[in-house]
């Protein structure tokens, strides 16, 4: 889960600050018996590292189990509310408090919303949204699909409503259109891995654009959804929908693993789990040439192809990471699950590593991650069905 935050990205230099003070640098003697460097990325922990360093709480909750749970965004609206993809079972699990003795909640799935088999076919990625709808509560959140419609790859992301009365409440016979609780779709998006926020109702999504770039064999893109105001819970009026492709091939996913992403307002670029490369890339939407129309669904709005922009690397490949996966922001500092590994790893701005952990867990376990509202760092555990909170 990543959800923008136009915190200063001087907050790691507050961090660099506080371990150069009072003669305990970290190049440096504590003399004299002072204190050790206080650690920095303390959420994973003050060790050696290893997964005896913390200790980590396993969180269920009776009747509302997980499969293959992939990503996890906490509500911006209610404490300690956790929302949570779990992929094997094409469902959305919501718990009410992953702070209570025992979790309740509910789980929200095709049972509840009839059209749930193409607006969250095979959900992969959640992103909390802003207070933009004139639906419910007005806030939103938005999914990415891994996965296609045969015939016409007819998938994308879908934009819902964050307010628990609205989505799952609208059965197929529902007014007003029968086409579920959803409050928008944009199609031009295949086998998605990863979504993140950036303002309003613009998200971005990683996945295989399909009828909107050169044609041939679809190209991976980091592709910029603007919904823009959304068509109410169950129309289908896409037509003032916009996207924009970037980095065509430049970034390259992997089957059944998830390449979050986290957009910086402060710096205006788009730090990627790039799984495929073994990296954390960096798109910078104000380069490249001038956009050039591409096509896209009938009525599904319009669509633009941004060629050259530049993707750098923040951490490069062969350097601390396998294979990338879950992406979070916190406190100036960017942590990465490693699924190959299963070491979920903190870097600065600079792509310094600045800490590590490591869970133990090994391969094809890490996956999404976030941060609770008591500033602890929670993760999906794809391979044993679970959220695992880690207390440092």
């Amino acid at each position: 889960m990543l959800r923008k935050t136009s915190a200063a990205l001087a907050a790691i230099a507050l961090l660099l600050a506080g371990c150069g003070g009072g003669g305990s640098s970290g190049g440096g003697s504590s003399g004299g018996g002072g204190n050790p460097p206080a650690p920095l990325a303390p959420q994973l922990g003050t060790g050696d590292h290893s997964p005896s360093s913390v200790t980590f709480t396993s969180l269920t909750a009776p009747g509302l189990a997980l499969s293959s749970p992939s990503d996890l965004a906490f509500s911006p609206l209610t404490s300690g509310e956790l929302w949570i993809v779990s992929r094997g079972d094409q469902s959305l699990v919501i718990w009410d408090n992953v702070a209570a003795a025992t979790i309740t909640g509910e789980r929200i799935n095709s049972a509840n919303d009839g059209n749930w088999g193409h607006f969250f076919a095979n959900g992969f990625g959640i992103a909390m949204g802003a207070n933009t709808s004139t639906v419910g509560n007005g806030w939103t959140f938005a999914t990415a699909q891994d996965a296609t419609r045969t015939g016409d790859n007819f998938m994308g992301p879908t934009l819902w409503s964050l307010d628990r009365n609205v989505i799952g409440h609208y059965p197929p016979a529902a007014p007003p259109m029968g086409l579920g609780s959803h409050l928008d779709m944009l199609h031009s998006t295949r086998f998605a891995k990863g979504i993140c926020h950036e303002a309003s109702n613009i998200f971005w999504v990683v996945g295989e654009a399909y009828n909107t770039v050169v044609a041939g064999t679809p190209k991976v893109c980091l592709t910029r959804y603007n919904f823009k105001a959304d068509h109410l819970a169950g129309y289908d009026d896409h037509s003032n929908g916009e996207r924009w492709h970037y980095a065509e091939d430049a970034i390259a996913t992997v089957a059944g693993v998830p390449s979050h992403m986290y957009f910086s307002a402060s710096t205006n670029k788009l730090y990627v789990a790039d799984s495929g490369n073994g990296r954390i890339a960096v798109l910078d939407p104000a380069s490249g040439g001038t956009p050039t129309a591409a096509t896209c669904h009938s009525g599904d709005g319009i669509a633009w192809r941004v060629a050259g922009a530049s993707v750098t690397s923040l951490v490069p490949s062969g350097s601390f990471l396998t294979t990338p996966a879950g992406l979070e922001f916190h406190a100036g500092m960017l942590f990465v699950s490693d699924f190959a590994t299963g070491i979920i790893h903190a870097f600065d701005f600079n792509g310094n590593r600045l800490n590590w952990l490591d869970t133990g867990l090994g391969a094809n376990a890490v996956a999404g991650l976030a941060f609770g509202p008591d500033g602890k760092l929670y993760f999906a555990d794809m391979a044993n069905n679970r959220i695992v909170r880690i207390n440092p």
